[in-house]
């Protein structure tokens, strides 16, 4: 592949095999030998999905988003929306949540328009926050959005 300098260590390296791209940097890449964490590397760009890479931040609020449509799905807790999800904590700011893993999924947060139209359509005296599960769809679409957040995780 050609030469390049390790934007880290300055030191040239005769190959890019290991090597990872600089985050801080445009064209930049940091050889193997550097120690890179994972919170360093891009999120935003889509094949890093398909490599498993992920700001560790963003995968806490993953991990906590699943947790929380789990509990919802076993009737242990309650959706109030972005205030117990953490994945809006971290990009609900954010132009069109920007960044978030479900929403760039699919342009929108997986199974939650399904599952807020369900409890205004079906359950419309019992909409307001925290949303239970009433009926077995309503499990059913928590236990969809439960997969959905899972099927995200690098």
């Amino acid at each position: 592949m050609g030469m390049y300098i390790c934007s880290r260590c300055g030191n040239f390296r005769d190959s890019h095999d290991g090597c990872v791209e600089d985050p801080n940097t445009r064209n930049g890449l940091i050889c193997e030998d550097c120690e890179v964490e994972e919170e360093e590397l891009p999120w935003e760009y889509p094949e890093r999905r398909k490599e498993g890479v992920m700001k560790a931040k963003t995968l806490k609020a993953l991990k906590g988003s699943i947790e929380k449509w789990r509990a919802i799905e076993n009737k242990d807790g309650g959706d109030e929306g972005g205030a117990n999800c953490p994945l809006c904590g971290l990009f609900i700011e954010n132009v069109d949540c920007e960044g978030c893993p479900a929403s760039s999924a699919v342009c929108a947060c997986g199974h939650y328009g399904e599952w807020l139209d369900h409890f205004h359509t079906e359950h419309p005296k019992n909409s307001a926050y925290p949303i239970v599960p009433i009926c077995d769809e309503c499990i059913l679409i928590a236990r969809k959005e439960h997969k959905f957040l899972e099927s995200l995780l690098p």
